[in-house]
């Protein structure tokens, strides 16, 4: 998720990849930002803000227009929803080189939970994220956008949509959330050439569909015009409840098949998204393991909340080796499950298709695919003892392939996508204490091949997680230490599609100290510290950093560097 000028603008548009949407906080404003660098605007040291350190999306210098989605509006309410009549922008009809959302949110000072944010369009999820949990005597403001530049066909005709964020107020949790959004649409230049977008988005469910572990697929069909040359899937599985911590949770049985769907448990550390087409194993999409602000303790997140926290980022699955057999005019299913679920991941799903403007039909076929669900072991290193203790680690691998064909008016074009994922969860829990050390790593290949030859790229994906809990002291005064590694690591290798950031790392090192209250429960807050890593580089030699820290609800660090250290 840049770096110094003359690297591209950071757009996942044509990757197995997150879509691009960013999350930072800066003082709510109305005008767009017009920043052209991705890293997002310095956090003031002294000051007790609230910062991120994942990049902005860069922004166009041409005139533009703003749509307002919502005006600021507080959420009150378990059932509430802000409704949304959207219209096309008069003044910026004609092509757009950039659409993007902009959404600000405010939390006054007090006592709240973290509360889930959904904003859709046409049954479109365009946002999904979660809010930050404030202090006793201070509120936050924060900022989040994505880039929508891909949902231009969406945007085109006036749609109906809602806002829902349900925020219940009580005397206890008396914290107050409100927030504004609009969309912001740059017009092309002059003589530019336009964007390569979709010309179909379309939602495989008007609604999120809540998956469990009786339930655990989201199925849509859907029926396209004859002519569709690429597809692409936006997959969105946000974790809840029981799910929520799900790489924290120690297996009861060796084997996955032993977790029976009425069974309250949390099943296995173990995680992904399978896309089905016509029930064939077509794709998968990581669930990335986010900590909420109010994760296991709200003191972690005060002024530097847990990558893709406050956005969630949707990942998307190339599904074109399968263009040619849904260019036969009939009804197909797409399926989408989460491998693991138990109660509850909350799944989205948007399809992009784009069609061939020289070819009323398309004529293709699906060569071949392979591919079957995740092999899934548990190995018992030190059995659970009748105190609780033990150790357990989780594995996984798997290989998905498709290859197919599409006869273009411009030629035959043959596609053809692989993903590797390997997938390792180390849970142990011993006296005092416990440790989580898990690393899923996967590595999708895209090949193109056409009338102009061969194009392809490697897109390598790692998402290390690390989670220590401890006691030290004895007597009266222990103090109880929790420390949380998180880590992003994308790197692209090959003849990468225009407008990529070929390198991006973002890790993120949070501790917090807490001691027991008069009660025995951990109220005391005694200290919390972290640190917080983005690098953006060219895949060769150039790289650029930002570091912020913050310590005991202070921001006391931010620098900026043309070098990247090693990240921990």
């Amino acid at each position: 998720m840049s770096l110094s000028s003359g690297f591209a603008g950071f757009c996942w548009r044509f990757v197995a990849a997150p879509v691009a949407v960013m999350a930072f906080l800066v003082p709510v404003h109305a005008e767009p930002v017009k920043a052209s660098a991705m890293f997002p605007p310095l956090p003031v040291v002294g000051s007790r803000d609230v910062t991120s350190i994942e990049p902005q999306i860069t922004r166009p210098d041409t005139p533009y227009c703003t749509v307002e989605l919502f005006p600021d509006h507080e959420f009150d309410g378990p059932e509430v929803r802000q409704v949304i009549d959207y219209a096309p922008p008069v003044g910026c009809s004609g092509l757009w080189s950039r659409v993007v959302l902009e959404a600000d949110f405010s939390v006054s000072a007090g006592q709240q939970f973290d509360r889930t944010v959904r904003v859709r369009l046409g049954g479109v999820n365009i946002l999904t994220g979660t809010t930050v949990e404030p202090a006793r005597k201070q509120g936050a403001t924060w900022h989040v956008e994505r880039d929508l530049t891909d949902y231009s066909a969406l945007l085109r005709q006036p749609e109906k949509g809602d806002a829902e964020l349900l925020n219940i107020v009580t005397d206890q949790n008396n914290g107050r959330i409100k927030g504004v959004a609009r969309l912001v649409f740059y017009k092309a230049a002059p003589g530019a050439q336009a964007p390569d977008v979709p010309d179909i988005v379309l939602p495989l469910d008007k609604d999120p569909v809540f998956l469990t572990a009786a339930s655990p697929g989201l199925k849509g069909e859907v029926s396209l015009p004859r002519n569709v040359t690429r597809l692409m899937l936006d997959v969105l599985a946000m974790p809840q409840q029981v799910d929520e911590f799900w790489y924290m949770c120690m297996p009861i049985h060796y084997s996955p098949e032993m977790n029976a769907a009425q069974d309250r448990t949390c099943g296995i550390p173990f995680r992904e998204t399978e896309v089905r087409v016509d029930g064939i194993l077509a794709g998968i999409a990581p669930v990335f393991p986010w900590i909420y602000t109010g994760g296991f303790n709200a003191m972690l997140w005060k002024q530097i909340p847990g990558i893709e926290t406050l956005n969630l980022h949707p990942y998307r699955v190339d599904l074109t080796p399968f263009a040619g057999r849904l260019n036969d005019g009939r009804p197909h299913h797409i399926e989408l499950s989460v491998v693991g679920a138990r109660r509850y991941v909350v799944m989205t799903g948007t399809l992009l298709a784009w069609r061939d403007p020289g070819r009323q039909v398309v004529n293709g076929e699906l060569v071949r695919s392979s591919g079957k669900t995740a092999a899934i072991t548990v190995h018992p290193d030190i059995p659970v003892q009748k105190n609780g203790t033990g150790k357990y680690t989780t594995r996984a691998d798997q290989l998905v392939e498709a290859v197919g064909y599409v006869e273009t008016s411009h030629g035959r074009v043959e596609t053809s996508v692989s993903q590797k994922m390997s997938f390792e969860n180390a849970y142990e829990r011993m006296d005092g204490g416990s440790s989580i050390v898990q690393i899923n790593r996967l590595t999708t290949r895209h090949d193109q091949q056409d009338l102009q030859g061969h194009r392809g790229y490697t897109v390598t994906e790692r998402f290390p997680l690390t989670v220590r809990q401890g006691k030290s002291g004895a007597g009266t005064e222990p103090a109880y230490t929790l420390n949380v590694q998180q880590g992003l690591i994308r790197e692209m290798a090959g003849r990468w599609p225009e407008n990529i950031t070929p390198q991006m790392r973002l890790f993120i090192d949070a501790t917090a100290v807490t001691g027991a209250g008069r009660n025995g429960a951990l109220t005391e807050h005694r200290s919390n510290t972290s640190e917080a890593w983005l690098q953006m580089g060219d895949g060769r030699s150039r790289c650029h950093e930002r570091a912020v820290k913050s310590l005991n609800d202070v921001i006391v660090s931010v620098k900026d560097s043309a070098e990247c250290r090693e990240i921990p």
